[in-house]
């Protein structure tokens, strides 16, 4: 029987405590003294090393550290214990190669934890020297990289040193950052980073050749980490106008004929360009308006102008800017030429097309033309469609002369016209048009010759909400058909529903009265065409009833012992799957007298009954269960159950509980043996010991 830890010299009694259900019977007390405990503590001698602690930050929410286990006695275990600022303890097994980690939760910058270790074996314990430990607080920016920045070139003269940095993500919350330039004079000047990652730091008074060093510092909670600094060197002030010595190359212009649409040339741009400076070609018509385009890389320019003219005079100059300055290179005129370009398309005949009819609804044109031989070199063909609108729509005539162009949807009775265009260079030649109307759409029924026959419809009683039946539908069937059904109500009302790919249907048509007539029919349905089989007549008969539970078996009730007294009689029935629905059950006790009690049998199939004051021992009851669905009823075969004379008041009334015999116990022990005679003891009793509660089995005993 387990105890506190014994102590020496104290004397401890102990009772057997008989339970049989509500009553208790006690034996007679028992005493023993406790004698002396002679035992070695395995742990004299040793000593616990004293922990080395890892350094412990704000950001941890536990603490490490090891010891070393010089030889400990056999069965010795460790244990690393972590005083903690607010005095409580906090413990972990220290591993076998001797380090520990204890967890802590979250800890507080400048608190001081105290950490020993505590060597156990055999209930014996030792504590090592403590290790005092200060929670130092933790730099957030330990292992963030502040990235290096990039830095704009720097004047002399500039009054301000600005660049960029990435700030690296994720930043740590509560982390700024600032741009700091360190001058020749060692003087630093800091600025602040914006969320960009751009910085302008002001300075005055550097000069050409000065060299400065640029780096970004994050700051949070104290902390500071620097980027790798950029050094920088002050370059010369540059001038004014960084045009202002240079030289900007005249143009080549190449030959410009009439017809043409565009300006050409090139220019040899003079080294080195100024930073920053970019090139544009004008052209200056005869209007005096001017047209412009911007040099390529690699000199070349074009200038769209529209078309000119044999005779006109263009002033070709280039334009080099950089910022608010520009600089003009000396002018070139150039005569526009006559053009001596010939039409290779003048005497070719362009045959016009023909045309497939259309019809009302289609969205293209279709066609071909004869595409006469020889065909000139480079020379397309193109469809031209007008239709009655005006719109035009157009597409390529293939090598076959084949041609189909899109359009809007065509309107029966319209007129639509169509030309064949050859294309060569910038030169076009039409073929005649050929003009066609448009013819409205043939319209066929699919289901003209298309037998639909009649409908065989199951009998209909007054108590069904639908009609079923089926159809043989006729062989082939138009594509797209589908098929329904129809039911005509008394009233007029129609109904109806699909007919499947068997050809079943079930129409829903609520309610239905007897000696009503209902008409049937199957529908197919294509497009906007439908045609109808003939009616099939239906009078709707009287509705049939039947009893639920006349195949359901009711099985018998189990009846728990009843005896004089009792206040109920209890049980349960089996109830028998599938229960048809809406039936419930009642269990019923017949008495002597003949009179019925009953009492609801729960959905788990128990019920209980009041009998109190009705029965007496030798009474035969006969209970059964019975099963109700509307105004139908089923009962199990019967249970004949005879009451019991009353049971004993306390089993354990007459019987004596045996004082139990103690074996000797020690002190430091934490558990009381013994024996007890437990003799012949009544049904449904248990014996337990008094202050443990633990039963005694009796079988453990002789």
């Amino acid at each position: 029987m387990p105890t506190r830890t014994l102590v020496a010299d104290e004397k401890v009694s102990v009772k057997v405590i008989a339970q049989n259900g509500m009553n208790q019977k006690e034996s007679p007390t028992t005493e023993i003294t406790i004698s002396k405990a002679v035992a070695t503590d395995p742990l004299d001698g040793y000593t616990v090393p004293k922990p080395s602690v890892d350094p412990v930050t704000s950001a941890d929410t536990s603490v490490t550290g090891q010891i070393t286990l010089n030889n400990p006695p056999v069965g010795t275990t460790f244990i690393a214990n972590v005083k903690m600022a607010d005095g409580s303890i906090k413990k972990a097994n220290v591993m076998p190669d001797g380090t520990s980690t204890v967890a802590t939760g979250a800890l507080e910058a400048n608190s001081v934890l105290e950490v020993t270790i505590t060597a156990q074996n055999s209930g014996y314990e030792k504590v090592s020297a403590p290790t005092t430990v200060t929670v130092s607080k933790a730099d957030p920016l330990e292992n963030y990289v502040v990235a290096k920045p990039s830095v704009d070139p720097i004047k002399e003269g500039d009054q301000a040193v600005t660049g960029n940095v990435t700030l690296n993500k994720p930043v740590p919350d509560g982390t700024t950052f600032e741009a700091m330039v360190t001058l020749p004079n060692g003087d630093q000047i800091t600025a602040t980073v914006d969320d960009q990652g751009h910085f302008t730091v002001p300075v005055a008074g550097i000069k050409e050749g000065d060299k400065l060093t640029i780096e970004v510092v994050a700051h949070n909670d104290g902390f500071d980490k620097n980027s790798d600094p950029v050094n920088v060197t002050v370059d010369k002030t540059v001038p004014t106008n960084p045009l202002e010595g240079y030289g900007v190359a005249q143009p080549v212009v190449y030959p410009v004929k009439a017809g043409d649409t565009a300006v050409t040339g090139k220019v040899t741009l003079e080294e080195p360009i100024p930073a920053g400076t970019t090139f544009e070609a004008e052209v200056t018509l005869p209007d005096g308006s001017t047209k412009t385009g911007m040099l390529n890389p690699d000199g070349t320019f074009t200038v769209d102008t529209g078309t000119l003219a044999a005779g006109d005079e263009l002033i070709v100059h280039v334009i080099a800017h950089n910022g608010a300055n520009q600089k003009e290179s000396n002018p070139v005129h150039v005569i526009v030429a006559a053009d001596t370009t010939t039409n290779p398309i003048e005497n070719y005949t362009v045959n016009a097309p023909v045309v497939n009819p259309m019809t009302d609804g289609e969205t293209q044109v279709t066609g071909q033309v004869n595409l006469g031989i020889p065909i000139p070199n480079g020379t397309t063909f193109t469809a031209v469609v007008t239709l009655a609108d005006g719109t035009t729509t157009s597409a390529p005539v293939a090598a076959d002369g084949q041609f189909t162009v899109a359009t809007n949807t065509l309107v029966a009775e319209t007129t639509v016209g169509v030309k064949n265009v050859a294309t060569n260079g910038t030169f076009t030649k039409d073929s005649s048009i050929v003009y066609q109307t448009v013819s409205p759409q043939l319209d066929t029924n699919p289901l003209a010759n298309y037998t639909v026959n009649q409908p065989t419809v199951e009998p209909v009683t007054a108590d069904q909400t639908s009609v079923k039946g089926q159809v043989t539908l006729a062989t082939p069937i138009p594509d797209g058909t589908t098929f329904e059904a129809t039911v005509t109500l008394p009233n007029g009302t129609q109904k109806t529903a699909a007919v499947d790919a068997n050809g079943n249907f079930e129409v829903v048509t609520g309610r239905l009265t007897a000696d009503s007539d209902l008409s049937v029919k199957i529908t197919a349905k294509n497009s906007t065409y439908t045609k109808d089989s003939e009616n099939v007549s239906v009078t709707v008969g009287a509705a049939t009833v039947e009893n639920p539970l006349e195949n359901y078996n009711v099985a018998e009730p189990v009846v728990d012992p009843v005896k004089e007294g009792d206040k109920q009689v209890t049980g349960s029935v089996t109830l028998t799957e599938p229960v048809p629905d809406g039936t419930s059950f009642e269990a019923v006790v017949t008495l002597l007298n003949g009179d019925k009690i009953t009492a609801t049998v729960d959905d788990q199939g128990h019920f209980t009954m009041p009998v109190d004051g009705m029965i007496k021992e030798g009474d035969e009851l006969t209970v059964e269960v019975i099963a109700h669905n509307g105004d139908n009823e089923k009962a199990s075969d019967p249970i004949i159950v005879t009451v019991d004379k009353a049971a004993v008041t306390n089993p354990i009334e007459d019987y004596d509980v045996a004082t139990p015999t103690l074996n000797p116990a020690k002190a430091c022990e934490t558990a009381v043996s013994g024996t007890v005679e437990l003799g012949d003891f009544p049904e449904g009793t248990t014996f337990m010991a008094e202050w443990a509660c633990q039963t005694v089995r009796p079988e453990c005993y002789a």
